[in-house]
């Protein structure tokens, strides 16, 4: 049915205020929300529908709007939204590029399409153009709260969290209620470590809105609190203000009960809800939690432990894997240095456990295991666990565990709260590491781990030692190990793992693939591996046996983007494989929107085929996304210079060389460059003054080591692709 600007005026107004339950009753004499005709009466119903329980609906009605009408452009602006939530910020940028003229839009639309790049420009951490995009947005529109919310969000992040509420509470002042701002100012609440408000300033706002979406934000947060009564409470909200809800939604919602009803208590209804899931893990929990109970008084399950941890102030950092065992322990914690090289072929990293040997705690290396981690939570150890994705590791401090869900806790990083992971996935997704466990307790309390069996520690611990003889270049000792750990256990996998250990530290690039080859054996498709093993085939020359590798693991569909990556950089060596090339890094960079090397190769291909003003935007995006990489930069700088756009760098460079808390060396090295081309050499030393100044200042003070960064596998600076000189 075709609705009319006046028809739609009511369902707006109601909408605005976040009444969407009442905005449905209202469009209801005009027919369900798909059967509404016109891009206006679409975008609105997809709102709705986004609203109400129906987010494929919502976003199925927006796609159909722009489709019949692609110069409509409200339509144009929410497919610029999809366009960045569902393939990440090239692709949102690359619609942008095809819709430059927006002289007839109202203020405010014209300012939303500039917020939109600006978020855009922000998830590739380029908050530099985010902050001009705003401020010309918040000029056509200086008292639009919707903007003020997406402020929020690209203050957030770039790690500017107390900016970040005082623009989401700008919005509120601006709006009151308004959904949107008080969704972002309760999440920036959540993410620095204040609940309690965040809970306070949701559970007002549900009583003046009609959002199902902030009922599911209050329970989250009270089940982080332990307010199951008060999260039942809030899911049934949720239920009641979302009355089209999608059979996805409603598995998601029944697991959040099976959740409740099991912390509370009341497991015939966690059973019974468990069931609705319909996913392997709720069904094996349902299976459990039927089950014949013992009668012999032996335990049946131990109820879900978890270890009291502090996450520090709220005004700090999250805190890394490390220093939370520190603050848990009160001790100090050798740290992991910053500039400690990654740890290739997902072996265990021994240094680690080293430091930890040599500051005297008591250390054990183990596989994960249920049994295990119940043990140890229940006699109050937390331990690491490392989880190695494609070319790097990271480690997770498990805090917590329960039998009877089988499941561990895992806290590091942005998230303050422990999230649930089922140890069963994990066993699966990194069976060819462990995963590797790693527990360390300080002087005094060895005790706690008397007696515990841990399953695999003995096969660690020889392998520690092979390691650890290589670290010390004991090549003889280490030899000699490794020997006798293949007498007797020659399939084994750490025996395998011993061989790349070995091989890798004496150079020897034949050992090491077939050490590889002995792995990947056990572990097909495993793209660590693979990765590993594509990088040997290089440095041997085996270009052949390498590209048919690649194409085989790097080409289907579900492959992993760093093998994409490294596959198309392959295909860029030859002029009929550009093409394809091409549509593997695209893949990648939606796939992996935060691996710079993605964006870098992309670019070379675009300089190559001169089509230079996207290239050069390509090359902004790897050196923002990667600021420790100096070709990234070197190639942005060259790039934007050849084409007449030398002061985009400089500005750039500026900001992250000299008005950053800790400069980026590599970009005080292409900021001194930039000026040194330019004949400013005084500006170019001064510059690069100031920059040692703040380096120095911050070198006083321990900084935290990064967190690895997904798409860093081989090392970026192997790409030979074409220069833009």
């Amino acid at each position: 049915m075709q609705l009319t600007p006046a028809d739609l005026g009511r369902i707006r107004e109601l909408y605005g205020r976040g009444l969407y339950r009442q905005a449905l009753a209202a469009g209801e004499r005009f027919g369900p929300l798909r059967a509404w005709a016109g891009p206006a009466a679409r975008l609105l119903a997809g709102r709705l529908a986004l609203q109400l329980g129906a987010p494929k609906l919502g976003k199925r009605l927006h796609l159909v709007a722009v489709r019949e009408s692609p110069a409509h452009l409200e339509a144009v602006y929410y497919h610029a939204r999809y366009r960045l939530e569902q393939f990440g910020p090239l692709s949102c940028r690359r619609f942008v590029r095809e819709h430059p003229d927006w002289s007839d839009a109202p203020p405010e639309l014209r300012a939303d399409w500039l917020a939109i790049q600006a978020l855009a420009a922000a998830r590739g951490r380029d908050f530099d153009r985010a902050d001009r995009l705003l401020a010309q947005a918040e000029g056509l529109a200086p008292n639009r709260a919707w903007l003020q919310v997406e402020r929020a969000s690209v203050l957030e992040l770039a790690e500017r969290p107390d900016d970040a509420l005082a623009a989401a509470r700008r919005s509120l002042e601006l709006h009151p209620w308004f959904r949107p701002g008080v969704q972002a100012a309760a999440h920036v609440l959540h993410r620095t470590g204040r609940e309690t408000d965040a809970v306070a300033l949701l559970t007002e706002a549900d009583g003046h809105l009609e959002s199902g979406v902030v009922a599911a934000q209050l329970a989250g947060l009270q089940l982080d609190l332990g307010r199951h009564v008060d999260a039942r409470r809030s899911l049934e909200r949720y239920a009641e203000l979302s009355p089209l809800m999608e059979p996805e939604v409603a598995k998601w919602l029944a697991a959040r009960r099976t959740d409740v009803a099991y912390l509370l208590g009341e497991l015939d209804e966690a059973t019974r809800q468990a069931r609705r899931v319909g996913e392997e893990f709720y069904t094996r929990f349902a299976e459990k939690l039927e089950a014949p109970k013992p009668t012999d008084g032996s335990r049946w399950a131990s109820p879900r432990t978890l270890l009291p941890l502090s996450p520090g102030p709220v005004d700090a950092p999250p805190l890394s894997a490390h220093e939370l065992l520190g603050r848990f322990w009160g001790r100090h914690v050798p740290a992991v240095p910053a500039d400690a090289p990654p740890v290739p072929d997902g072996l265990p990293d021994a240094a680690d456990r080293r430091r930890f040997d040599a500051a005297g705690w008591d250390t054990r290396e183990f596989d994960l295991d249920l049994d295990a981690a119940c043990e140890l939570v229940a006699r109050g150890v937390p331990f690491f666990v490392t989880l190695v994705e494609t070319g790097f590791g990271q480690p997770r401090l498990v805090v917590g565990a329960d039998r009877l869900r089988g499941s561990v806790f895992l806290a590091d990083g942005p998230d303050r709260r422990p999230a649930e992971a089922p140890v069963k996935l994990l066993a699966e997704r990194y069976k060819a590491f462990g995963p590797r466990c790693l527990v360390a307790v300080p002087e005094g309390e060895s005790q706690r781990l008397d007696e515990l069996a841990l399953p695999g520690a003995d096969g660690y611990d020889r392998l520690h030692a092979i390691q650890t003889a290589l670290l010390d270049l004991k090549f003889p000792e280490a030899k000699e190990q490794v020997a006798a750990l293949r007498a007797e256990a020659p399939d084994h996998r750490l025996t395998k793992f011993a061989a790349v250990a070995w091989a890798r530290a004496t150079g020897h690039p034949v050992l090491l693939l077939d050490a590889l080859d002995a792995l990947l054996a056990d572990f097909p498709r495993e793209p660590t591996l693979v990765l590993s093993k594509t990088a040997v085939q290089r440095d041997l020359g085996r270009v052949r046996e390498r590209t048919e590798l690649l194409t085989a693991e790097g080409a289907p569909i579900d492959a992993e983007p760093l093998l994409m990556q490294s596959l198309a950089q392959a295909l860029l060596a030859d002029p009929d494989g550009r093409a394809e090339a091409d549509r593997l890094l695209r893949r990648s960079v939606r796939v992996r929107p935060h691996a710079a090397a993605g964006y870098f190769l992309l670019g070379a291909q675009r300089w190559e085929g001169q089509r230079f003003d996207e290239a050069v935007e390509l090359y902004r995006m790897a050196a923002c996304l990667d600021d420790r990489e100096e070709q990234f930069a070197d190639a942005y700088a060259k790039a934007a210079a050849v084409t007449g756009n030398a002061p985009e760098p400089l500005r750039l460079f500026q900001q992250k060389a000299t008005r950053a808390a800790v400069p980026s060396p590599p970009a005080v090295r292409a900021l001194f460059a930039a000026l040194a081309d330019r004949d400013e050499e005084v500006q170019a030393f001064a510059a690069l003054g100031k920059a040692i100044e703040k380096l120095e200042g911050a070198a006083e003070e321990p900084l935290p080591r990064p967190l690895p960064e997904a798409g860093r596998g081989e090392r970026q600076t192997d790409h030979d692709s074409p220069s833009p000189l």
